[in-house]
This record gives structure tokens, sequence and C-alpha cells, in this order.
């Protein structure tokens, strides 16, 4: 986990974060396109800048209260590598984590958390830091198993 600024989602049952380094923006589109036969936790893929992105659903995969979910849809673009990702995250607030407000107290995920970079103690405040990576893979994987159509991070291809 590094020490930089983060970004906030508040969500009930606990806050999740990103580092502030990987976001490539924040967007609130009016549709995704639905990829058919996946899972709940891919709600489709958008077109951004002429780069199709696919959209998780972020509350779904870390097991907190679903927001409400109209449009305009907001969703928090990220990048590993030169993948990009949407998240999710419904009418949930934003705020920022500054890293001179970050405690020491800062230590690894444990064992069984899903898609976690770790937790960060804020004062009483413990959020949990989202491992893009690994969401990456989760879509990448679900992708190779089912032989979806969806997108590299510049253009389309079909996984058998």
């Amino acid at each position: 986990m590094t020490a930089s600024d983060k970004i906030v989602f508040g969500f009930r049952g606990g806050d999740l974060a990103l580092d502030v380094d990987i976001v490539d923006s924040i967007v609130e589109v009016e549709r995704f396109f639905r990829v058919p036969h996946s899972p709940p936790f891919l709600q489709g893929t958008i077109t951004l800048h002429s780069e199709v992105v696919t959209v998780l659903d972020l509350p779904l995969l870390f097991h907190k209260e679903r927001v409400e979910q109209r449009s305009p849809y907001r969703l928090v673009v990220a990048r590993v590598n030169e993948a990009a990702l949407g998240l999710s995250i419904g009418n949930t607030p934003i705020s920022f984590l500054w890293k001179e407000n970050i405690d020491d107290g800062q230590y690894g995920g444990e064992k069984g958390e899903e898609y976690s970079g770790g937790v960060i103690m804020a004062g009483e405040r413990e959020i949990r830091m989202i491992d893009l990576s690994s969401l990456l893979h989760l879509v990448e994987s679900t992708i190779n198993r089912g032989g979806l159509r969806t997108a590299t991070s510049r253009g389309e291809r079909t996984v058998q």
C-alpha cells in the first residue's frame, strides 16, 4: 500500500478507497451496454474517449449495501497498467483522505478478504483499500471462462 492520497467511497458498513494516482476520471453515464450471460457484478461496458471500459458493481463485489442505481450512473474509472475499469458507485458520497491524515496503523489485507489491498486506519475510521489488479484479474478470468465478447484496453476481441 502506498502512502499517497486516497479517494474514499462512503458505503454503509464500511468505506472503500483507491489511490488517487490510479483514478483516471469520475464520470456520469446515461446507460451501460449489458453483456449477455455475464455475472451480476459485471454491469456492462461504456465507451469513454473511444475506449471500451468494463463496468463493475463495486458494492456487490465488496458485500456492501447496494446503493440506488438509476440514470445517470456515477462511475470511477481507474487504470492499472494500460487497462481501465469502471467502478459503479451509485450515489454514495465521495471524499478524500490526504496522506498527511493517514495514521501509522496501516496493515495488510486479512486472509479471506477478496479484492482488498489492506486497511487504513484514519482515526476511528476503518477504510478498506481496493486492489484494482485483483479486480482486473477477476474480469479477465470471467471472460476466459465464459467466452464473452469484451474489450481489451484499446479495442475489441472475442475470447474463446
